[in-house]
């Protein structure tokens, strides 16, 4: 069973992506990533598509694969989980198409650096 924001049996096709709005969606506030003390040290790069719910609650966060990226863009899993985490703790103003809230989709990169 998956945990809370993770791969839920949602059809993808009822969030729009960012082409099919009028206003895409956007953080309301910064967003920050900490890096736990738990994680390996290093620069860890990966794609997220966060899926927004009309009222601007992120509801589910997907990792992207990148075969052309180390990896393939994984992120080691205590990393993945704080971007999963503060994500969705996150507010967003909802993408918009004929003046109304709508689901939307947002792929949006993530970068984390021990430094």
């Amino acid at each position: 069973m998956p945990s809370p924001g993770e791969t839920e049996p949602d059809d993808d096709s009822t969030y729009l992506a960012p082409d099919q709005l009028d206003r895409r969606a956007h953080a309301v506030a910064a967003i920050d990533l900490p890096y736990p003390d738990l994680a390996p040290p290093g620069h860890f790069r990966a794609a997220l598509t966060l899926f927004i719910e009309h009222d601007g609650r992120v509801s589910r966060v997907r990792l992207e694969p990148d075969p052309h990226a180390p990896g393939g863009g994984a992120l080691p899993p205590v990393l993945e989980d704080s971007a999963r985490q503060a994500f969705l703790a996150s507010l967003f103003a909802p993408g918009e198409l004929g003046g109304r809230a709508v689901r939307s989709r947002l792929r949006i990169e993530v970068e984390f650096r021990d430094d």
